[in-house]
């Protein structure tokens, strides 16, 4: 009798002792110590992971709409400044309709129509002659369209994308002291026409459409 005691009561130890490790191991895979990594959830695919972290800025190249003219001058030229290049796209239509040689009886000269006096603000040593260069023209109205933007963020903080854009293209108009004067766009025919061009090439070459409320 006391050796089948024995027997059962080893039997009923070792079957203690199994249940206890799968036990362990069960909640092991459960409930992971802190610090360790569980297991990849199934639930969680590779779209949806690409989803969540897309891919960081510069990991592709930019696609510059066909539209545009001399559009890869044009983002070439905003990139390196950091500025929006729909801006600098939206001017070149409206000041020289896309012509590089293009001079006005004032004295503007190519793409963006720079005067000399502000181009050399940028670039002291430029030349007439130069300005007719789509790159250099670009490059210098982008570094132009940089100051205005800074400014017209500091003095008109709270005003929507329309406004922003279209005090923008003033300033470039009739000069920074102009609008700030004015306190806004001035009222003048000539200036509002032209910055109601300057946002409808905007909205062409950022939206693919006109859209007047697309971006208030």
């Amino acid at each position: 009798m006391s050796q089948v005691n024995f027997n059962f009561q080893s039997t009923f130890q070792w079957a203690v002792f199994v249940v206890l490790i799968v036990t362990y191991s069960f909640l092991g895979c459960y409930f992971p110590k802190p610090g360790s990594h569980p297991a990849r959830s199934p639930l969680r695919t590779e779209h949806s992971e690409k989803e969540t972290n897309p891919s960081p800025k510069g990991s592709g190249k930019k696609t510059v709409p066909s539209k545009i003219p001399y559009g890869s001058l044009v983002f070439e030229s905003s990139d390196k400044l950091g500025i929006n290049p729909f801006v600098l796209a939206a001017l070149i239509i409206p000041e020289s309709s896309g012509r590089a040689d293009v001079e006005s009886p004032s004295g503007a000269i190519g793409l963006t129509q720079l005067l000399l006096p502000t181009a050399r603000q940028h670039q002291p040593h430029v030349t007439e002659e130069e300005l007719k260069d789509p790159r250099i023209n670009l490059r210098i109205a982008a570094k132009h369209i940089a100051w205005l933007t800074r400014l017209v963020e500091q003095h008109f903080p709270n005003v929507g994308l329309e406004q922003k854009i279209k005090l923008i293209a003033a300033a470039w108009n009739v000069g920074w002291s102009t609008v700030y004067k004015a306190r806004g766009i001035p009222n003048n025919d000539s200036v509002r026409h032209f910055c109601e061009k300057v946002w409808h090439y905007y909205q062409l070459y950022r939206f693919g459409k006109i859209d007047c409320h697309a971006s208030r």
